[in-house]
Order: structure tokens, then C-alpha cells, then sequence
């Protein structure tokens, strides 16, 4: 009945968790102004990374009390009383065998009445008295070492059992932290795509009418990136770049390398794009289409 609860909770637990992030998603989504949108994708994923450290490091606090604990549940497994208890019983045992072969054959009896004198028998007597008192001393020893050992026992199984508990409560919460950590991850991988899809379509439309001199390029270094969706006369992942020379805007064509690119829009709708015919040297600044 409890793992049924248990379930349960941690299901409720994971729905919310997921439930939440599922909400804010889409209120980052439904916001209208792309600056603002991208600095709420930007606060949720510094959420969610704040969110995975603090799970991560409960996991491991969870791992270093379950090995504590582990070390906890051998230390109770302690066989000191027991052999104790061992020792005195064998001991036991011996005197019983040997009070036991004296009464079978008549030894004490013997014993008094094979002394030289009176003297002699009174003090073998006295021998014999202190042998039975050691012996009921032996045997009262051993009566409370089982009772003390029966006890202390009850108690190391009690505790043994609370710290099987206690592990397995800790391997549970665990369990879920794990859980949640992992819709962490999911999230935060979620909300970096997001995050790149806004940047990338911010870029476009602060590109679109603006030029801005920053430095000369060489081949081979990172000019721009890849808008990974559709925009303009593009249909799919594209990069805006010109090409300036002497201060003014030259065409392309003029200095790309010969390609045979698809172009899909004819002069009655893009007229004004013009004519994609490349003819120089250069390099594209990325993967041929």
C-alpha cells in the first residue's frame, strides 16, 4: 500500500513538474515582442540550470547517506556478543559433563570418605561446595549473558530494520530527484532550441533594411549563422551575407564559384531578387545547396 502511495505521489509530482514547464513554454511562446520572448526563454533556462545543479548535488547528498547508512546496517551485524556467549556455554557445557560423570560414579562421595582423617574430609568437603558455587555462578552467568545477549540482539535487529528503512526511503527520494532531473535536462535542451529559434529570427529582421561595417573577413572565418528555418525567398536553412567592394554593394555572382542552385521563384514573383548566376572564385560560406 505504501509503494502504491509512493507511486502515486511521485506521478503527481512528475505531472506537475512537467505540467508547469509545459505553461511557461507556451507563455514564453505567446508573447508577441521576439526581445522580450527571448529574455524569457533566457530566464527559464537559467531556472531550469539552477534547478538541475540543486538536483544533481541532492542526489549526491542522497548517495553519501545511503552509503552511511550502509555502514551503519554492518556495524549492527556485530558478532562480539555472540561469541561471548559462545565461550561461556562451552564452558558450561565442560563443568556439566564433568559434574555429570562425578554423580554417575559416585566421585564425591568417594572423594570424602577416601580421606586420611577427619581434617582431610572437611577440607575436601569445603573443595567440593566451592566447585557447585562456581559451577551455579558458571550457570547464573551464562543465564544473564543469554538474557543480555537476547536483548541486545531484539535491539540490533529493531535498529537494523530502521536503517533498511531508512535506505530504502532514501533510495526513493532519490529515485525521484533522479526523475525530476532528468525533465530537467529535457526541458532545459527544450528551451535551448527555443531560445536559438528567436535569436535566429531576431537576427533576420534586425538585418532586413540595415547595414552595419564591422571588419574585413577572411576565408574560412565565421561571417554569420545558419537560420535554421525558412524566410524570404528561402525555404530552408540559409544564411544573409553581401558583398562589398570599394564601398559599394557588388553582386555575388561576380566572385562564388560556379554552383547550379535551385531557385524556385520565377521573375513574376521575385523579380526584384534577380538572377542567381555565380562565376567567380570564391568559396560558399557554407554547404552548397
Amino acid at each position: 500500500m505504501k509503494r502504491i502511495v509512493f507511486l502515486a505521489l511521485l506521478f503527481l509530482t512528475l505531472t506537475f513538474s512537467i505540467f508547469i514547464n509545459k505553461v511557461l513554454a507556451q507563455t514564453c511562446q505567446d508573447i508577441s515582442n521576439l526581445t522580450e520572448r527571448i529574455n524569457c526563454y533566457e530566464n527559464e533556462l537559467s531556472r531550469l540550470s539552477a534547478q538541475s545543479k540543486t538536483l544533481s548535488n541532492q542526489i549526491a547528498q542522497f548517495d553519501a547517506q545511503i552509503r552511511l547508512t550502509t555502514l551503519k546496517i554492518a556495524q549492527t551485524e556485530d558478532d562480539q556478543l555472540e561469541t561471548s556467549l559462545d565461550a561461556l556455554s562451552n564452558a558450561f557445557s565442560s563443568r556439566a559433563v564433568e559434574t555429570y560423570k562425578m554423580a554417575r560414579v559416585g566421585d564425591s562421595f568417594l572423594l570424602l570418605i577416601s580421606a586420611p582423617d577427619l581434617t582431610g574430609a572437611v577440607s575436601r568437603f569445603h573443595y567440593l561446595q566451592k566447585i557447585q558455587q562456581a559451577d551455579r555462578d558458571l550457570l547464573s552467568r551464562l543465564q544473564a549473558a543469554q538474557t543480555t545477549y537476547q536483548g541486545e540482539k531484539t535491539d540490533q535487529e529493531d535498529l537494523q530494520k530502521e536503517l533498511e528503512k531508512q535506505k530504502s526511503n532514501l533510495a526513493r527520494q532519490k529515485q525521484e530527484k533522479a526523475a525530476l532531473l532528468a525533465v530537467t535536462k529535457n526541458d532545459e535542451k527544450k528551451y535551448q532550441q527555443l531560445l536559438a529559434a528567436a535569436r535566429a529570427e531576431l537576427a533576420v529582421i534586425l538585418g532586413q533594411g540595415k547595414e552595419t561595417f564591422l571588419r574585413n573577413v577572411s576565408e574560412g572565418e565565421v561571417i554569420g549563422r545558419v537560420i535554421p528555418s525558412a524566410s524570404g525567398c528561402s525555404s530552408g536553412q540559409h544564411l544573409h551575407f553581401e558583398v562589398h567592394q570599394g564601398g559599394a554593394i557588388k553582386d555575388p555572382g561576380e566572385f562564388l564559384r560556379p554552383i547550379s542552385p535551385s531557385y524556385s521563384y520565377g521573375p513574376d514573383q521575385y523579380g526584384y531578387y534577380g538572377t542567381i548566376n555565380p562565376r567567380g572564385s570564391w568559396n560558399w560560406p557554407m554547404d552548397e545547396p
